[in-house]
């Protein structure tokens, strides 16, 4: 499943470079579109940080490769375990708007599923 993120650009950005710049300068802007879950790697663990690696813009076709740094804790042990993780999301660009595309893991099975 997707779920889609819809960005408004300043009427100045016009382009590619233009929307790499925006992007790169205005992360608050969009950073929404990055899936940040890490429930499906541990339920316990949570996403302790992200950085964006790097942006391309080629003919209004935007693909953004970030890191997701996540940690778990497993009490009954008494360990911390510490990661990270490379993903992308892609988007594109449609007059003076971004629409992004996320995927979004599924919830997984349940065994009431398998019934």
């Amino acid at each position: 499943m997707y779920r889609k993120t819809s960005v408004t650009l300043p009427i100045a950005i016009r382009t590619d470079e233009e929307v790499r710049q925006w992007l790169e300068g205005n992360p608050e802007d969009w950073e929404g579109a990055l899936d940040l879950d890490v429930s499906y790697i541990d339920p316990r663990a949570t996403c302790d940080d992200h950085e964006i690696c790097d942006i391309d813009v080629t003919d209004g076709q935007i693909e953004v490769e970030y890191r997701v740094d996540y940690s778990s804790y497993a009490g009954c042990r008494d360990i911390t375990e510490d990661d990270s993780e490379k993903r992308r999301v892609k988007g594109q660009v449609m007059g003076a708007e971004i629409t992004f595309e996320t995927l979004v893991p599924d919830d997984g099975m349940s065994p009431s599923d398998e019934l």
